[in-house]
């Protein structure tokens, strides 16, 4: 039973921080409850909105509440993008990236605080968000140090080329296991980059220096230590190892690019949906209702968060790989078309 219960506590953290992650563009529906009005201008983004993103002690009167989501909000913006970069799962990453973009986007973080003070369903589900986010950080940083201090210590690899490393070692773990096989090696175009930049005379030359052991898998830190081996044995002087990297990186996104245009019938169909609604967002921003008050910054909140790539990006791998939070946002949808005169 309490293996049962831990392996549903799991599905839940996951369900939990899709909830929430899929509520923001679909914000206006809120307007259908009473909010207590403010004396707010619609054009605040030069004037309040930006008091908001100062800290607490510049304000003289903020709500308990609002003092705890800014807490929460400003620990995930400490996070460089290298904290980020060293998180193994995607989707994990894309949630931190899109948290970190709200940074740039004070009429998104200042819905998130409305709902979070109005709304007691999202203040519970922020606070479960923001402890399980906060251990998946601490137990990613804690294995990221050890990577760096162990490929420090064995290769002469500096802190950006190792940064550079891990992006490209990312791109290539397909199935998010923090190893490669040989098949991701071959298929991410690695080795064949790696040939031709480094002079080996073919690929069995090459994964021989990779693998050392023969393993037939390669963590980071093998990886690191592999690629910096093959540096040293290469034919190549001028060659560096950013060079091969970055070339790397840049064939990974055309082939993710690519994998997006073909991927499964029904989350394309998913996808084209949900891209269609974050259009329909951006159309109706002229639409917003004029006058005072909370719901108007949440309204403004929606648009600007509509045009940010990470959140939007963020948003749709919810939309298109959870059906019940995507039922919820076909309703949502559906109820906001009408908030602004749309069916």
């Amino acid at each position: 039973m309490m293996c049962f219960a831990m392996k549903n506590a799991q599905v839940v953290k996951v369900q939990v921080t899709s909830f929430l992650l899929v509520v923001l563009p679909f914000l206006p529906i809120v307007s259908t409850f009473h909010l207590a009005h403010v004396a707010y201008s619609p054009s605040f983004r030069s004037t309040s909105v930006k008091s908001y993103m100062t800290s607490s002690t510049a304000e003289p009167k903020i709500s308990k509440l609002e003092g705890e989501f800014r807490d929460m909000l400003n620990e995930f913006y400490s996070f460089s993008e290298r904290d980020i970069a060293g998180i193994d799962s995607y989707k994990y990453r894309a949630l931190f990236e899109g948290v970190a973009a709200s940074s740039d986007e004070p009429e998104v973080s200042r819905a998130f605080t409305i709902l979070f003070e109005d709304f007691v369903p999202i203040r519970i589900a922020g606070r479960m968000i923001y402890k399980h986010l906060k251990t998946v950080m601490e137990k990613s940083t804690e294995k990221r140090l050890l990577q760096e201090e162990n490929i420090i210590k064995s290769t002469a690899l500096s802190a950006e080329e190792i940064y550079e490393g891990r992006k490209a070692f990312l791109a290539i773990d397909v199935d998010e296991d923090g190893q490669l096989t040989i098949d991701e090696l071959v298929n991410s175009g690695l080795v064949e980059t790696a040939v031709t930049l480094l002079g080996f005379e073919s690929f069995t030359d090459l994964l021989k220096k990779l693998d050392k052991d023969e393993r037939g898998k390669l963590d980071f830190e093998m990886f690191m230590i592999g690629m910096q081996r093959c540096m040293e044995d290469s034919e190549e002087a001028e060659c560096d190892i950013s060079q091969v990297l970055n070339e790397v990186i840049t064939r990974m996104e055309a082939l993710e690019q690519k994998d997006a245009t073909t991927s499964d019938a029904k989350k394309a169909k998913y996808g084209e949906r949900y891209d269609s609604m974050v259009e329909a967002f951006k159309d109706w921003e002229d639409l917003v209702p004029s006058g005072n008050g909370r719901m108007i910054e949440v309204f403004n909140g929606c648009f600007y968060g509509a045009k940010n790539k990470k959140i939007v990006g963020a948003l749709k791998i919810v939309y298109t790989d959870y059906s019940a939070l995507r039922m919820s946002g076909d309703l949502i949808f559906k109820l906001t078309s009408k908030l602004v005169g749309k069916k």
